[in-house]
C-alpha cells in the first residue's frame, strides 16, 4: 500500500511538473509581449529600422554629414547562421555603391563559427571593396572568434576586431591584431573575464590603445564616456 501510494504521488508530481511549465511560459509570453514594444522605443536611438532600407537610408545621411558608417545586422534569437550569412552579403551588395567608406560589422557565434558562411561573406565583401568587422561578445566566444579571423586571413585581409578593456586578455590580442594588420576597435566591455581580477575598464582601454599606438592598426574607441 505504502508503494502504491509512493507511486501514486510519483505520478501526481509529474503531472504537476508539465503544468507548472506551462504556467511558467505562459508568464513569459505575456512579459514578453509587455516587454518588445517597450524595448523597442528605447532602442529607436541606436536602430535605424527594421528592414536594411532603413539602415541604408541613416547611412547616407550620416555619410552626407561627413561621418563613416558601420552597419550590423541584428537576428532574432534562433535565426538559422545560413540566414545570418545571406543578410550580411545582401547588406554588402546593396549598401557597396550607397554609402563610401562603410564596413559591415558581424557576430561570429551568429555565423555558428562557419569558415565556409565566413568565407562566403568575406568574398562578397572583397567584390564590393568593404572591410569585415568581427564584434565582441562573452569572453568565451573571443577564441573561436580569432579562429575563425585566422581562416579568413589567407583570402582577406581587410579585416576588424573588437578588443574590451575590461579584459586582460585584450593585451595578448592586441599584439596579435598587430601582427595581422587588423583594424582594431576598443570598448570597455560588458562581460567580465572568468577567472580573473577585474580590471578597471577606462583604464584597460587605455592600456590597449597604448599597446596599438604606433602600429600599422587602425584604432578607433566606442564609448558613451565622454572622459575617453
Amino acid at each position: 500500500m505504502a508503494e502504491q501510494q509512493t507511486n501514486q504521488t510519483g505520478a501526481t508530481r509529474e503531472a504537476a511538473g508539465p503544468a507548472g511549465e506551462a504556467i511558467k511560459a505562459r508568464a513569459r509570453d505575456a512579459l514578453w509581449r509587455v516587454w518588445t514594444p517597450l524595448a523597442a522605443v528605447a532602442a529607436r536611438g541606436y536602430v535605424a529600422g527594421p528592414h536594411l532600407a532603413d539602415a541604408l537610408r541613416a547611412s547616407e545621411a550620416l555619410s552626407r554629414q561627413g561621418f563613416t558608417v558601420t552597419l550590423c545586422h541584428w537576428s532574432p534569437v534562433g535565426t538559422e547562421p545560413a540566414a545570418v550569412a545571406e543578410a550580411y552579403c545582401q547588406a554588402l551588395r546593396q549598401g557597396g555603391a550607397a554609402t563610401p567608406g562603410w564596413y559591415l560589422s558581424v557576430k561570429a557565434p551568429e555565423l555558428g563559427y562557419s569558415r565556409a558562411l565566413a568565407s562566403t561573406v568575406a568574398r562578397e565583401a572583397q567584390r564590393a571593396g568593404l572591410g569585415l568587422h568581427f564584434d565582441s561578445h562573452g569572453p568565451e566566444t573571443a577564441d573561436p572568434t580569432f579562429a575563425l579571423i585566422a581562416d579568413l586571413l589567407p583570402e582577406y585581409r581587410n579585416l576588424g576586431c573588437t578588443l574590451p578593456g575590461r579584459w586582460e586578455r585584450s593585451q595578448r590580442d592586441a599584439e596579435r591584431a598587430l601582427e595581422w594588420g587588423l583594424r582594431v576597435r576598443v570598448v570597455k566591455g560588458q562581460w567580465r573575464e572568468p577567472g580573473r581580477p577585474e580590471q578597471d575598464a577606462r583604464r584597460g582601454c587605455l592600456a590597449v590603445i597604448d599597446r596599438l599606438a604606433g602600429g600599422p592598426s587602425r584604432v578607433a574607441l566606442a564609448s558613451h564616456d565622454p572622459v575617453l
